[in-house]
């Protein structure tokens, strides 16, 4: 008996348009291949080689039309076996990464007016209205005024920093082979990009605090947000004094006395921060921006909302990729089959200064206890 066997599927390679993109040279963003405007006609010829000549006119019409189409912006070409479902997962997935590196390498950029996305995910519109008290028309612009344009600089470094080269990898899995931290990091990026593709302020922040959460909070804490402050402050605390992640500077308090075990303040801790809020300590304002951040984010959970301008948001959770994203990726490449208790560990192995201050510097396990 001979035995039937289903047709093996056959890859299909396909060209999606990413308007608002312009890219100087070839990208590879995982298994997406992102190439220049204009790049599409020779890509489709290449392709069309030894296909059927007599195919009818109107299909050649339509093809050319489409070419012409695809040759208005960058487009994104990617191999997939499930066919454009598939296709457009992924290159979504590549582009929220270009996004992060664009906010990463270039902090001013307007993350809502200068942006790029598959067609309707960055888009402009012209609302028309009439005012009935004046009598009047009116027109107002609505969405992203302009693209973004990444240069070879941009593409250098791309190529050559670990933070990026982690996230390349970490696309390049299969999710479920993905580590903890590539995990981590993949989801707190489409977190970022939901941000800077939201026009609604109070959903803007709640995805950028999530994303903060997914980053760097721990599923099993209680009271998330002293630790994320903990983590953040390690990481980007000191501008002018440098990073405690660059050595050679003693912990804070805030750094080095005990949480509990679910994440809450341990006692030391607790009356320093009492402390601070009653006004006889200078706060350290990173840690508490965070604090507040999370804070601001429980009112929109619970209060239904909190009414930020785009200013505010903005301006509340810009650092995230501005300071925050690269030096956390960069670690992430150093401990790739880690995950963030190891990251405590480092923070408790910091030099500890003296608590109350004017007492000998103690030694600091930074002990979790319940």
């Amino acid at each position: 008996m001979t035995e039937s066997r289903e047709p093996a599927s056959h890859p299909s390679r396909l060209l999606l348009p990413v308007p608002g993109l312009e890219v100087s040279r070839t990208w590879d963003v995982g298994l997406v291949r992102v190439h220049p405007a204009g790049s599409a006609a020779e890509l489709v010829e290449e392709a069309r080689r030894g296909a059927r000549p007599d195919l009818p006119a109107w299909f050649q019409d339509r093809s050319d039309q489409a070419v012409a189409e695809l040759g208005r912006s960058a487009v994104a070409e990617v191999e997939v076996e499930g066919g454009i479902d598939e296709a457009i997962v992924l290159v979504e997935s590549a582009l929220a990464i270009m996004r992060a590196v664009q906010h990463i390498e270039n902090p001013a950029s307007a993350s809502r007016i200068q942006t790029f996305g598959l067609p309707g995910q960055a888009a402009s519109a012209l609302i028309s209205y009439f005012s009935l008290s004046d009598k009047a028309p009116g027109w107002k612009g609505a969405g992203v005024l302009g693209g973004w344009s990444f240069g070879d600089e941009s593409h250098a470094a791309w190529t050559g920093d670990p933070a990026y080269r982690f996230l390349d990898q970490a696309l390049k899995q299969p999710g479920d082979q993905r580590t903890l931290l590539q995990r981590r990091a993949l989801i707190a990026i489409e977190l970022l990009s939901q941000a800077w593709l939201s026009w609604q302020p109070d959903t803007a922040f709640l995805s950028a605090v999530m994303a903060l959460e997914v980053l760097l909070g721990e599923p099993g804490d209680r009271d998330k947000k002293f630790r994320i402050a903990r983590r953040v402050s390690y990481f980007i605390c000191g501008w002018l004094e440098g990073s405690y992640l660059a050595g050679g500077r003693p912990a804070c308090p805030l750094l080095a006395l005990p949480l509990r075990a679910r994440g809450q303040p341990g006692p030391d801790l607790e009356r320093l921060i009492g402390d601070i809020k009653a006004g006889n300590v200078r706060p350290c304002t990173q840690f508490f921006d965070v604090v507040g951040l999370y804070d601001a984010r429980n009112q929109i959970v619970h209060g239904g909302s909190l009414g930020l301008s785009e200013s505010q948001e903005s301006q509340a959770t810009w650092f995230i990729a501005a300071w925050l994203l690269r030096p956390v990726l960069r670690w992430f490449a150093e401990h790739p089959d880690a995950d963030l208790p190891e990251l405590d560990k480092e923070i408790a192995s910091l030099p500890a200064a003296p608590w109350p201050p004017g007492e000998r510097p103690r030694d600091s396990s930074h002990a979790e206890h319940d």
